[in-house]
């Protein structure tokens, strides 16, 4: 642990010990049903005030300024973030699914000069390789501010592409990365990215989604086999995490998602046997 963080966390357990003691010398004054509550309340009170002095002194500048300038004032922005999951049951092997993901995203720059963005895209190698090999298939990225047809910037597979633009194996993930300039539009988003991949997962697993810039509106869609698999999708950042189908029709469901997500943020997908 850092020196800064040892010295933080120090500090934080000697103010709420010091309120500790208080507190126990305290409830002698008291009566009985009232020392619990009375011990509860003081640390309560007392650990966001020390734990806010101890980051105040220790921290002030580079703590802050992150979350100032990489939370609050994000200059890269999605506007619109669709996901689509096709879920397929193997004919073969009745025990595991076939996972076709969709991802469409808009893209947008408020700073006041063109951004570098990194298209990132990562789907984790499959645990079941005798089944099926997980798989980027397709790449594109537009560019909104110009006309229709004569907007797209880059397309995977295509017989231009770099070495360096091929999808490869990074540890346990498939992985997908380019730079590409974002110019800046205040209201408009500049740039459209779609990604589309497949996995192989068993029945029951749960699919993580996490996103890496900030999400204004996100909706999910869901297709899957109603009569064999039932789906339940988790927000942690919500109150509520599990969330409720907004659509629902024969083929499967749809959610939108009644927050925005942060960078880091993201949600889940479980798709258990009816």
């Amino acid at each position: 642990m850092p020196e800064v963080w040892r010295e933080a966390a120090g500090a934080l357990l000697r103010g709420i010990g010091e309120a500790v003691v208080i507190a126990l010398v305290l409830e002698r004054l008291v009566d009985a049903p009232a020392k619990r509550r009375l011990v509860e309340d003081v640390i309560r009170e007392a650990s966001p005030q020390v734990l806010a002095r101890v980051l105040a002194r220790l921290l002030p500048d580079k703590m802050f300024q992150y979350i100032d300038e990489k939370l609050l004032k994000a200059n890269l922005v999605r506007r619109s973030w669709k996901i689509t999951y096709r879920i397929s049951m193997l004919p073969d092997n009745v025990d595991y699914v076939k996972l076709q993901t969709e991802s469409k995203y808009e893209m947008a720059n408020t700073a006041a000069s063109p951004t570098t963005y990194s298209a990132v895209y990562e789907v984790e190698r499959s645990l079941f390789a005798r089944v099926g090999e997980t798989t980027i298939n397709e790449v594109t990225a537009r560019n909104l501010l110009q006309k229709p047809g004569h907007n797209l910037v880059f397309h995977y597979p295509d017989q231009g592409n770099k070495p360096e633009d091929l999808p490869r194996v990074v540890g346990d993930y498939v992985a997908f990365s380019k730079p590409f300039e974002i110019p800046v539009h205040d209201v408009l988003s500049a740039y459209q990215f779609v990604f589309t991949s497949t996995e192989y997962f068993h029945v029951g697993s749960i699919v993580p989604f996490f996103a890496k810039y900030p999400v204004e509106v996100t909706t999910l869609r869901i297709n899957y086999p109603k009569d064999i698999l039932k789906v339940i999708v988790d927000l942690p950042a919500n109150r509520e995490s599990e969330l409720q189908p907004t659509e629902v029709d024969s083929a499967g469901c749809k959610y939108e998602f009644p927050i925005p997500i942060l960078p880091g943020q993201g949600f889940t997908v479980r798709f258990p046997r009816v």
